[in-house]
């Protein structure tokens, strides 16, 4: 059985989702900066996971152009 489902979002709600995640990871980045020292481990995967998807929500809302055929 296939359980794969593809999911299309419009370039709005991408963006949306970059801004929450952006709003996300200032946050965390804050609380660190004010001092707050508990579950550094948990901070840096969740800071970490923000990032890999951040970057694959800008890879499908900026796809790469396919290479100019014959150059």
């Amino acid at each position: 059985m296939n359980d794969r489902y593809t999911i299309t979002f419009t370039y709005s709600e991408l963006d949306t989702m970059l801004v929450a995640l952006a709003c996300y990871q200032h946050s965390i980045i804050k609380e660190r900066e004010g001092g707050r020292t508990d579950h550094p481990e948990r901070a840096a995967q969740v800071l970490t996971a923000i990032d890999t998807a951040a970057e694959k929500i800008r890879a499908r809302h900026f796809p790469k152009k396919p290479d100019a055929e014959g150059v």
